[in-house]
C-alpha cells in the first residue's frame, strides 16, 4: 500500500497553518504522548506535532492499549499551551474528539459520531480516539498533549482479535484516504476549534459535539 505519509510534502503544506510545526516524524516509538510530554518539558512550542509510523506502547484512556501496527493508522500528538484553569482540562478532550469527527466528515466518511469521553465512532464502531494529558502549574494548564489515533489501513482480521467487531477502520469501511490528508484535516479542524475556544465562543461547538453524541454501548 506504500507509505502512509509523505513527510517532506506534509511539512510544506503545514507551513502556513496554525498547528503542525515543528512536525516531527519517528518511524517507531513507544508512545507519541510520552514523547511529546518530554518535548513539552524541554520547551517545545505550542503547535508542535509528533507522528509515528508505529507505537509499541500506544494507549488509550485508563491505560488501555491502542493497536498501533506499522503503517496502519494515524498515531499523532499535538502540543497546546492554553493556560486555562485546570478545571477546564476536560474541555480539551471534547475539542480533540470533535476535531477528529469534523476531519473525517470533511473527508466524506459517513455516520461519524462521538462517545464520551474519547471515542470516535463510524457506523456504530470505534474508528479512533483521543487521549488528552495535561500538566498544571499554579492551578492552570501549563501544557496539554492531545493524542489522536485513527484506524486507517487496519484489516478486519487485525482488528477482530482485539475488538471483537466493535472497531473499524477506513479500509474496512471501503474508504481510501491518504494519511497526509487526514493529518491536515485533523489539524485544521483542531486549530479552528481551539481558536474559537480561546475567544470564548464555546457554545456552538459544544452544541455540535452534543449532536454527534453516540449513546450506544461499546
Amino acid at each position: 500500500m506504500g507509505d502512509l505519509y509523505r513527510i517532506a510534502g506534509l511539512r510544506k503544506q503545514l507551513e502556513p497553518r496554525i498547528l503542525g510545526h515543528p512536525l516531527h516524524y519517528i518511524e517507531r516509538l513507544d508512545s507519541t504522548n510520552d514523547w511529546m510530554k518530554k518535548a513539552a518539558e524541554q520547551g517545545a512550542p505550542e503547535g508542535a506535532v509528533i507522528l509515528a509510523g508505529e507505537q509499541t506502547r500506544g494507549r488509550g484512556r485508563m491505560g488501555k492499549s491502542w493497536l498501533s501496527p506499522p503503517d496502519r493508522g494515524i498515531y499523532m500528538t499535538v502540543l497546546l499551551r492554553p493556560r486555562w484553569p485546570g478545571g477546564e482540562a476536560g474541555m480539551l478532550s471534547m475539542l480533540a474528539g470533535l476535531a477528529v469527527a469534523r476531519a473525517l466528515e470533511r473527508l466524506r466518511v459517513p455516520s461519524v459520531a462521538l462517545k464520551w469521553p474519547n471515542d470516535v465512532i463510524v457506523q456504530g464502531r470505534k474508528i479512533g480516539g483521543v487521549l488528552v494529558e495535561t500538566r498544571l502549574e499554579d492551578g492552570r494548564i501549563e501544557f496539554a498533549v492531545l493524542g489522536i489515533g485513527i484506524n486507517v489501513r487496519h484489516s478486519a482480521d487485525e482488528l477482530g482479535p482485539v475488538w471483537e467487531g466493535r472497531a473499524t477502520s477506513l479500509l474496512v469501511e471501503g474508504l481510501t484516504v491518504e494519511g497526509d490528508a487526514i493529518v491536515l484535516a485533523a489539524l485544521d479542524a483542531l486549530a479552528e476549534l481551539y481558536q474559537s475556544a480561546k475567544r470564548g465562543d464555546r457554545d456552538a461547538w459544544f452544541t455540535e459535539w452534543s449532536k454527534k453524541r453516540h449513546e450506544g454501548l461499546m
